[in-house]
């Protein structure tokens, strides 16, 4: 991501296969989320059950903004973009 996706909108969704209330997996995913720039949508919306192994992450730019629009687990996330001035 860092290479090919830099200063652009990112949505990374899949099984992860980590589990988060072990380690090193919770800081594996911790260093993807934050070394990334990404958002866990279920920490954004407050899942009930936020240690699932499937997750689903977004990142928004200046020039389109992502917005998780799903109150269903990580895989059954909606989004929705809009275009910011010149884009």
């Amino acid at each position: 991501m860092a290479a090919h996706s830099a200063g652009h909108p990112v949505i990374v969704a899949g099984d992860f296969n980590l589990h988060l209330e072990d380690e090193p997996d919770a800081t594996i995913y911790q260093r993807l989320v934050d070394e990334a720039g990404l958002t866990d949508v279920c920490d954004f919306l407050s899942c009930p059950g936020p240690l699932q192994i499937e997750k689903a992450l977004f990142r928004s730019t200046a020039g389109v903004t992502l917005e998780p629009l799903s109150d269903h687990p990580a895989l059954a996330v909606r989004f929705r973009w809009s275009f910011g001035p010149g884009t």
